[in-house]
């Protein structure tokens, strides 16, 4: 569980055994694609629904699909020898695009709530989006070299997120509420 290893502010990679401080940007990115995947596995917990939400998928097993993909983001990052499919991405447009038929259009901004889960959806969406602007900092200013794939498949999973607050809402009929501006 512990190593005292990284006592001092600094850690290692695979397959380096050079110590990094902590504090560097390629750190940042990992913690923070950590962070949206345990907020991912927080949403699982609130799923209290198990309409299929794609391909006979329920909403927990589309999560779990997302998780996966974020953990291959991780390994990447730290140094493994796997890298994102296509197919990732393909399978985030293909849910998208099916909750968007589902679902009545956008007309409007609205004003994040209805269900739990739709709450702790948002909240990922806003993480996401977070986590794609650090990882692109990471790559400007650091030594990671980010693939296409992983870049397309957070900036389609803030999307995937957002349809799938929209989809728990409209399946437990809970209405959008627009800002009032």
């Amino acid at each position: 569980m512990y190593t005292k290893k990284g006592d001092l502010g600094t850690s290692t990679i695979l397959h380096s055994k050079a110590r990094i401080i902590k504090s560097d940007l390629l750190f940042e990115a990992l913690g923070s694609v950590d962070e949206l995947n345990a907020l991912i596995g927080v949403c699982k917990t609130k799923v209290t629904s198990q309409a299929p939400v794609y391909n006979e998928k329920t909403m927990q097993e589309v999560l779990h699909f997302v998780q996966e993909q974020l953990f291959i983001i991780q390994a990447d990052l730290a140094g493994a020898s796997v890298s994102l499919k296509e197919e990732a991405i393909e399978t985030s447009e293909e849910i998208i695009d099916l909750i968007t038929k589902k679902i009545p259009p956008i007309t409007s901004f609205f004003i994040a709530g209805g269900t739990e889960l739709a709450a702790f959806l948002d909240y990922a969406r806003t993480v996401c989006r977070r986590v794609e602007r650090v990882l692109i900092q990471a790559e400007a200013e650091s030594n990671i070299t980010l693939g296409l794939a992983e870049k397309a498949f957070l900036n389609r999973l803030s999307s995937l997120l957002f349809a799938l607050t929209r989809w728990e809402n409209h399946i437990h009929n809970v209405n959008e509420h627009n800002p009032q501006y």
